[in-house]
C-alpha cells in the first residue's frame, strides 16, 4: 500500500469490493453488514490484503461511493465488450481478436508474440489461440523476426489493413454513443479521474 495515499487506498478499496460482490451473492452466510456500513467477512474468507483495505475506510458515505464506482467501471467494461462484440460479429470478430490487429496496426513493423503478449496484457497460449483464428481468416501471419529467426514476429495481412478503417469506425460510433449528452468539459473531468486511477493502481503495482 502507498503510504498517506488516501485516493490510491480509496480506489483499491472501490475496486476489491467490486470484485468480490459475486462472492457476497454466493455466501450470504458468511457475510454481514457492520454499523458502521462496511460489509465484515468470517476470517479467511476474503485474502487478508482485501480484509484490510476494505477495513480502512470507515465513512459509511464514501464507502457507497466508492463501491457503486467500482462497479461502475465493471458495468461499463461489459456493456463496451458486449456492444463490441456485437458489432464485430459480421466481420468474424470479437473485441479480443480486434485488440490484437489494432496493436498490430500501431505497429505496422510487427511485434514478437511475447512482446504483443505483454501489451496486451493476456498470457501467452490466450494470444496464440486469437492469432491462430487471426491466421486462419488470413489477417495476419507469423513471420521468422529479423533480429532473431528463432522467434516469431506477428504482422497484418493487406486484407487486415483493409479492414482496420471499418473496425475504427465501429469503435468512433460506439465511442459517440457512450458518450451522448456529455459535454466536453465532463469528457475531460471524467477522463483526469480515469487517468489518476491508472495511475494509482500503476504506482500500487509496483510496491
Amino acid at each position: 500500500m502507498i503510504a498517506g495515499n488516501s485516493s490510491a487506498r480509496g480506489v483499491a478499496i472501490a475496486l476489491a469490493q467490486a470484485e468480490v460482490a459475486s462472492i457476497l451473492d454466493s455466501n450470504a452466510n458468511q457475510v454481514m453488514i457492520a454499523p458502521d456500513g462496511i460489509r465484515s467477512f468470517s476470517s479467511g474468507f476474503i485474502p487478508e490484503h482485501w480484509q484490510v483495505l476494505m477495513a480502512t475506510n470507515r465513512t459509511p458515505g464514501d464507502a457507497d461511493l466508492q463501491r457503486e464506482l467500482g462497479q461502475m467501471i465493471g458495468n461499463v467494461s461489459r456493456a463496451w465488450r458486449h456492444e463490441m462484440n456485437q458489432r464485430l460479429k459480421p466481420f468474424g470478430l470479437n473485441q479480443s481478436m480486434q485488440q490484437v490487429l489494432m496493436q498490430l496496426h500501431r505497429n505496422p513493423q510487427g511485434l514478437v508474440q511475447r512482446e504483443l503478449a505483454r501489451r496486451l496484457g493476456i498470457e501467452g497460449p490466450t494470444l496464440v489461440r486469437l492469432l491462430d483464428q487471426l491466421e486462419k481468416q488470413g489477417l495476419i501471419r507469423r513471420v521468422s523476426a529479423p533480429e532473431d529467426k528463432r522467434m516469431k514476429n506477428c504482422v497484418l495481412t493487406p486484407k487486415a489493413v483493409r479492414q482496420i478503417g471499418l473496425i475504427e469506425n465501429l469503435m468512433t460510433d460506439l465511442r459517440s454513443t457512450m458518450m451522448h449528452g456529455l459535454a466536453p468539459d465532463e469528457i475531460e473531468t471524467v477522463l483526469q479521474s480515469i487517468r489518476r486511477m491508472h495511475r494509482n493502481l500503476s504506482e500500487e503495482a509496483q510496491h
